[in-house]
């Protein structure tokens, strides 16, 4: 499980309800001021947004929905990540992983609560972090259920993963973000369309009819969400 808060929130808590946070993991790409070593267990700067995207963002150059898109587009181009981890207060641990900070963070919310921390109220690249983690643990999960009722389909599923599932999360998460801000473009319906649609061809190119089938039932009700939109 994975859920974000505020570090400040985090630190006013009684000491039983700092156990309900879990591993808390800071995701600045500095540390800031006034928090204390003893409130973080993972400390995994690349998981905060990249120094330009902060400085364009602060300067008024970009706004809000773009500054989420291109914080998504720098996560799920990154391969690896630094790992600084603390015990009692002190640093006990620093290395570097062959993962993204979001297949990092996935991974350790399989196995216990993770809680993402920054610093800001409401405009904060956490949101987005916790939505990519989810993602691709639904992603995950979804896969898992086809190898479980097609065993031949193991092989073929990290084919997928391997040349579809980013762009498909990016696509995804991103379509998501502008309908709850009630923005929603067409085209972002479309591109997911278009996956939905590949997805199934790459399955139908396997061998895997029934998988196919059921990937193109997706894609047909991202047709008619896209003609929606473009009626409306």
């Amino acid at each position: 499980m994975i859920q974000e808060a505020r570090y400040c929130d985090v630190q006013n808590l009684t000491g039983y309800e700092r156990t309900m946070c879990g591993l808390r993991v800071l995701t600045m790409r500095k540390w800031p001021r006034g928090l204390r070593k003893i409130d973080v267990d993972v400390w995994i700067k690349d998981a905060g947004p990249s120094l330009e995207l902060l400085a364009d963002w602060r300067a008024g150059q970009i706004d809000w929905q773009a500054f989420l898109e291109r914080y998504q587009s720098e996560q799920m181009a990154r391969e690896t990540c630094e790992i600084v981890e603390y015990r009692d207060g002190e640093r006990v641990c620093v290395r570097t992983v062959a993962q993204s900070p979001v297949d990092y963070l996935e991974r350790l919310s399989e196995r216990q609560q993770v809680t993402v921390l920054c610093w800001e109220k409401e405009q904060c690249h956490r949101f987005a972090l916790v939505e990519l983690v989810k993602g691709l643990c639904g992603i995950r999960s979804c896969c898992s259920i086809l190898i479980e009722n097609h065993p031949d389909f193991l092989a073929y599923s990290l084919y997928i993963f391997k040349h579809a599932d980013r762009d498909y999360i990016s696509s995804l998460l991103a379509y998501e973000w502008k309908h709850r801000n009630s923005c929603c473009g067409v085209a972002m319906a479309i591109r997911i369309r278009d996956i939905w649609l590949k997805l199934s061809e790459l399955a139908r190119e396997g061998g895997f009819e029934s998988m196919s089938l059921k990937l193109f039932e997706h894609y047909e009700r991202m047709c008619h969400l896209v003609m929606a939109y473009q009626m409306s």
